[in-house]
């Protein structure tokens, strides 16, 4: 399953729901799950980014009200979805400074 720049257009609570329904629904064995999507490090970013009410840090696009998440709180909810890395995170290179960081994730 390739998931590609859509998490960002859904709540927390959607992405972990939409998460543990892929991962029930991977082949087995070998089944896997690729997500591509914008991260962002709270220490090196210089944009005002926000804080949910549970510590969540998050930077809200305001072209399309899309949401990038802090590295920290990415792993966090594929951790709640019993998703296991099969290799670390990878930087997708894009050719381009004027991007958040992409990274890629495969999981199980």
């Amino acid at each position: 399953i390739w998931i590609q720049w859509c998490l960002g257009s859904l709540s927390d609570a959607d992405v972990v729901a939409f998460l543990q329904r892929c991962r029930k629904g991977l082949a087995d064995p070998g089944g896997l799950l690729v997500i591509k999507d914008n991260v962002f490090d709270v220490q090196s970013c210089t944009d005002a980014w926000e804080k949910g009410s549970d510590g969540a840090k998050y930077l809200v696009d305001q072209n399309d009200n899309s949401v990038i998440r802090s590295r920290e709180h990415f792993k966090a909810l594929l951790d709640r979805c019993g998703l296991q890395q099969v290799c670390p995170p990878r930087n997708a290179d894009l050719g381009t400074d004027e991007l958040y960081p992409v990274e890629m994730h495969a999981l199980r």
